[in-house]
């Protein structure tokens, strides 16, 4: 399979101010990123946004299913310190944590999972001391291995967004697409097939809020 950078779509400043406004807007009315009132407004605020961002902003259209968006800066200065675990991350990153959320939203629907992160629909991924080399979020020394997001999960995200806050080693994310594989229709048809159980990850796991042994469910299946 061919490697090539992703497809870009690039904000401009005019697009770029009016998404993170509203951003600030959200999170001035409601006081926090997490708060159920916000997400609540995040459809009604995205209606709002105008059409040119909002075309910026449309789901994946593309052969592979990967973008990257470019034109947000953020300020490393004011982010502080790297935290050292994603439950002191605190308001240091709220605003862009809103700014994924309407973005999120104008794609799709914001999904979370009760087990990871408490519940939290934009997850701080952060280096944490004791899990260097843990295959999770939380690892800092070790390659992750590729994998699919919560594929022990029939109901799943159909879209994964990564907002990079933080890269001084200007370390690369790697993406395959499965919609560029040539498979035969055989071997479609079995990983369409719900037969093996996937367990959720170490992330999971640590939140002790994950009980019972999962159902087997489909390694491929079909969406819009």
């Amino acid at each position: 399979m061919p490697t090539c950078p992703a497809p870009v779509r690039r904000l401009d400043a005019d697009a770029v101010a009016e998404l993170t406004s509203t951003a600030a807007e959200l999170l001035a009315l409601h006081g926090s990123a997490t708060s159920p009132a916000l997400l609540a407004d995040l459809p009604e605020k995205c209606a709002r946004l105008g059409e040119p961002l909002r075309h910026r902003l449309r789901p994946v259209d593309t052969a592979d299913g990967l973008f990257v968006l470019r034109g947000l800066e953020i300020d490393d200065t004011r982010l502080g310190p790297t935290p050292d675990h994603w439950s002191t991350v605190g308001d240091s990153g709220a605003l862009w944590d809103v700014v994924l959320l309407l973005v999120s939203t104008a794609m799709g629907t914001p999904i979370a999972w009760d087990g990871q992160q408490d519940g939290r629909f934009v997850h701080n991924i952060v280096p944490t001391p004791g899990h260097e080399s843990e295959q999770t979020g939380a690892s800092s020394s070790v390659l992750l291995t590729p994998h699919t997001e919560d594929a022990f999960h029939p109901g799943r995200a159909h879209l994964l967004l990564l907002c990079c806050m933080r890269n001084h080693d200007a370390i690369a994310t790697t993406a395959a697409s499965v919609r560029l594989t040539d498979l035969p229709d055989a071997d479609v048809e079995q990983l369409k097939r719900p037969v093996a159980p996937i367990l959720p990850d170490d992330a999971y796991e640590q939140a002790r809020k994950f009980g019972g042994r999962p159902a087997p469910v489909p390694t491929l299946f079909e969406a819009p």
